[in-house]
């Protein structure tokens, strides 16, 4: 009987080379709010699986976080008042503006770059005393 020499083909995505397949485990616990947390920002990131969060986490490699459309026009608003701020501030160096008023607006250009912030999600800068 002659043998047939038949090839099946794999079903199923590519394996990985050998150097790239993850061969070690790491057991995490977490109590109920942090796991609910945990699940928070999982679908926040893009309904992820826990595991690759946690593993993107870990090697710094998340993706940055979705702006709300709500929020890009916002932040389209705020940049307008900026550039608003800054022609304050090229007329202020030609001596147009007294020092104290341009004081203020320094500390209202803080104020709006922290909203901007608060907007992308991202941590609040250092706040700056605002002087009278």
């Amino acid at each position: 009987m002659a043998e047939k020499s038949r090839k099946y083909s794999r079903r199923g995505p590519v394996p990985r080379a050998v150097e790239e397949q993850r061969t070690h485990a790491v057991t995490v616990r977490f109590n109920a709010k942090e796991r609910a947390e945990l699940e928070q920002k999982c679908q926040a990131a893009g309904d992820m699986t826990q595991g690759k969060f946690l593993r993107l986490a870990a090697l710094n490699c998340l993706p940055p976080p979705s702006i709300p459309a709500i929020s890009c026009e916002a932040m389209v608003v705020l940049r307008e008042i900026a550039d608003e701020l800054h022609a304050y501030a090229r007329e202020e160096s030609a001596g147009k503006i007294p020092p104290k008023q341009m004081t203020a607006l320094v500390a209202l250009e803080d104020l709006l770059r922290n909203v901007r912030r608060q907007l992308m999600g991202l941590p609040q800068a250092a706040e700056v005393p605002i002087e009278s």
